[in-house]
């Protein structure tokens, strides 16, 4: 789709729409399962943290570009207040995705079983979570400065924290289509021990092989520089794993071979065993 401008986007009203359908500025949009309807919240903010609402003149000098086949629509006033973060005026473009699937091809992991190959797909950062820590570590601890090089890094500190947040849609759309992945768990706050859990049934634990995947460089040294326990960060970081998928170990060459075939990097991070819905690290 074409890049737009804020100044062309539509309002978009949080009413009630048939199924696989969008209400739009008053008109319905179709969505199917391989769409999703990206809305954009607008906030603008005070130094004292207050929270003015509506979209400022902008002058058209935004660009929002998508790449995952969105419908897109707008919203303004999203009541979220960081003090101490924004500057008077500054100006925060957030957003969330709300997609559409068929109830009977839900992946909830109800269907997970004891065997099942747990595949790490790999992150490119922080992934916008954990940032309060990384921030004070970087900028407080060490004393960085956004645009100070950073050897162990190989790279800014500041290119190092923005690192995009890569979209797994396409993968997670070729291991659904065929049916291939009794689970997925998206590792965001909280890590891969908290949000594993979510997904495994209550009979069923994971056994998660610590060094069976690259842990990236900026995750190693924030916790050098804090000095930050390793249940810690397994905690807080994704530790450069973004999405977890369990596999029945049957279907497991399938799927090695279509990840494979599609260029996906990805790694083999553990299995499902008897337990009590907790993560085991080995």
């Amino acid at each position: 789709m074409a890049t737009p401008f804020l100044s062309e986007i539509k309002i978009i009203s949080f009413n009630f729409a048939p199924k696989g359908w969008a209400l739009c500025n008053g008109q319905l949009l179709p969505i199917n399962q391989n769409q999703a309807l990206f809305s954009l919240l607008g906030t603008t903010y005070g130094g004292d943290g207050r929270v003015n609402f509506g979209l400022p003149n902008l002058q058209g000098r935004t660009p929002v570009g998508f790449n995952n086949g969105f419908v897109l629509g707008q919203i303004g006033g999203e009541t979220a207040q960081m003090p101490g973060f924004y500057s008077d005026g500054e100006y925060d473009l957030a957003g969330f995705i709300v997609g559409v699937v068929e109830k009977e091809k839900i992946v909830t992991g109800a269907k997970i079983q004891i065997g099942d190959v747990l595949i790490g797909l790999p992150s490119t950062g922080l992934h916008t979570n954990g940032y309060s820590l990384a921030r004070k570590l970087f900028f407080e601890v060490a004393g960085y400065k956004a645009e100070q090089y950073v050897n162990a890094l190989k790279e800014k500190a500041g290119a190092a924290l923005m690192k995009t947040h890569r979209s797994y849609l396409n993968v997670i759309k070729k291991l659904t289509a065929s049916d291939y992945v009794t689970g997925m768990a998206h590792i965001t706050g909280g890590g891969i021990t908290e949000n594993l859990p979510r997904i495994l049934p209550k009979n069923i634990s994971a056994i998660v092989e610590l060094g069976s995947w690259p842990v990236l460089p900026i995750f190693e040294h924030l916790q050098e520089l804090g000095n930050v326990p390793q249940e810690e960060m397994l905690r807080t970081f994704n530790l450069g794993i973004g999405l977890i998928a369990a596999v029945p170990a049957d279907k497991f060459k399938r799927v090695k071979s279509l990840l494979e075939r599609a260029n996906e990097k990805f790694y083999v991070i553990g299995r499902t065993v008897k337990g009590d819905r907790k993560v085991i690290y080995q």
